[in-house]
């Protein structure tokens, strides 16, 4: 009789029946155990898979493929950098810590943001009544000095960041200027010298020529070119001029 053909006996019969019961089992054994090989990653990485092909395909690659599959996940998964710097994945965290981290990120930024606009707007109100203030000093010990109030205010501003005994020497010429015109005389008293000649009136028509030439503020541009060669000039011919009126 042919062995193909052949009627299978009482007891292979029931070896097939039980191996074909046992079958479902022992895949689920192969799979815990290939599982429980894993490393923590593995197994967090694993779990995180949604279809079953993925997670068999998972199973069977080498470690190292394990480890290439893992890194690529991370690299297209979410990621929240946190102020402090730190980089939180998704992946490593789980979604629902993920999404309090992103929510408190989100919080603190937005505080940080506040914080930095009432600052600025602080330090704008101080300008501004520091401002507010040179403009008082100007109308009221300057009152002859040509200009508008704020220009003037602006001259004091560029003063007031320079060297204490640079200071002193533009002080006393604004004043000795401002007594002058109040008498009836041309620029700094008796000498003889219209405001064109003026060495003042240049300086601070060099600073606002070259503060509009590189679109900055006149207190910076007054700064800047006192520090010039014919800056440091003017500035010379300024304090002789003065200890003369003196």
């Amino acid at each position: 009789m042919n062995e193909e053909n052949k009627t299978p006996t009482a007891e292979e019969q029931i070896k097939k029946a039980v191996e074909e019961q046992l079958a479902p089992y022992k895949q689920e054994n192969e799979i815990l155990k290939a599982v429980a090989e894993m490393t923590d990653n593995e197994k967090a990485f694993y779990k995180s898979l949604t279809s079953d092909e993925q997670k068999e395909e998972f199973r069977k690659a080498s470690s190292e493929d394990r480890q290439k599959q893992i890194e690529k996940s991370k690299q297209s998964d979410e990621v929240l950098e946190l102020s402090s710097g730190a980089i939180i994945r998704k992946a490593d965290v789980g979604d629902s810590v993920f999404d309090v981290m992103k929510a408190q990120n989100k919080q603190m930024a937005e505080m940080q943001t506040q914080l930095t606009k009432a600052q600025e707007d602080q330090k704008q109100a101080f300008e501004k009544a520091e401002f507010q203030t040179l403009i008082n000093k100007a109308e009221k010990e300057y009152p002859y000095i040509p200009g508008t109030p704020e220009e003037k205010a602006k001259t004091l501003q560029a003063i007031k960041a320079l060297p204490e005994d640079q200071q002193e020497v533009m002080y006393q010429n604004l004043k000795k200027q401002n007594e002058a015109l109040a008498s009836g005389f041309s620029s700094l008293g008796s000498t003889g010298m219209d405001t064109e000649d003026d060495p003042n009136a240049k300086l601070e028509k060099m600073a606002q020529k070259h503060a509009e030439e590189k679109g900055i503020d006149f207190h910076k541009a007054y700064n800047e070119v006192i520090q010039t060669d014919e800056g440091r000039k003017l500035n010379k011919e300024i304090s002789k001029s003065v200890r003369t009126v003196a």
